[in-house]
């Protein structure tokens, strides 16, 4: 680890708690709607949500898409789990 500055060069960025709030709160009103790509997601929040900024509006699309690959991921090792039983 190296320290530059006061900060870790390795260290992530963490999200705002509206960010993961605001998000959280569509990946459940909307299920199946929001997916791993960054552009649609981006329509369908501009569609959804009444934002403030352009930059916030991009951090909640790139949050969705985690979710959605996280989702995913999930679904996939529960039917996996399904599978070997």
């Amino acid at each position: 680890m190296k320290w530059q500055t006061g900060q870790c060069n390795n260290m992530g960025k963490i999200k705002p708690t509206t960010v993961k709030r605001v998000g959280k709160k569509l990946f459940q009103t909307y299920p199946g709607k929001f997916t791993t790509n960054f552009e649609e997601n981006k329509k369908l929040i501009a569609e959804t949500v009444e934002y403030k900024s352009k930059k916030l509006r991009n951090v909640l699309a790139g949050y969705m898409v985690k979710l959605a690959k996280t989702a995913a991921e999930g679904s996939s090792a529960q039917a996996k789990k399904l599978d070997m039983q």
